[in-house]
């Protein structure tokens, strides 16, 4: 790369917009990023758990995990549809 392109690249940085000034669209969709990453990551423990102490099977223990987060998502959707 020439100097002339570090220099456009160092700009771009520059005026990257900073989070706390991001539209609220932004925030709620990094937000929602970290939340299902955080699910995604925690998954396996909490399935674990409920096997030991439940005695929920993968069938019932996936079924009540989709059930829950459509009811969230439903939420969710609806109240953006009120706002």
């Amino acid at each position: 790369m020439h100097s002339a392109d570090h220099a456009s690249l160092d700009s771009t940085h520059a005026n990257a917009i900073p989070t706390s000034a991001a539209p609220s669209h932004v925030r709620r969709g990094v937000a929602f990023a970290l939340i299902a990453a955080i699910a995604w990551g925690t998954g396996g423990v909490g399935a674990a758990i409920l096997y030991r102490d439940t005695g929920l099977g993968p069938v019932a223990t996936s079924f009540w995990r989709i059930a829950v987060g459509a009811l969230v998502l439903a939420a969710v959707w609806r109240r953006d549809e009120d706002a």
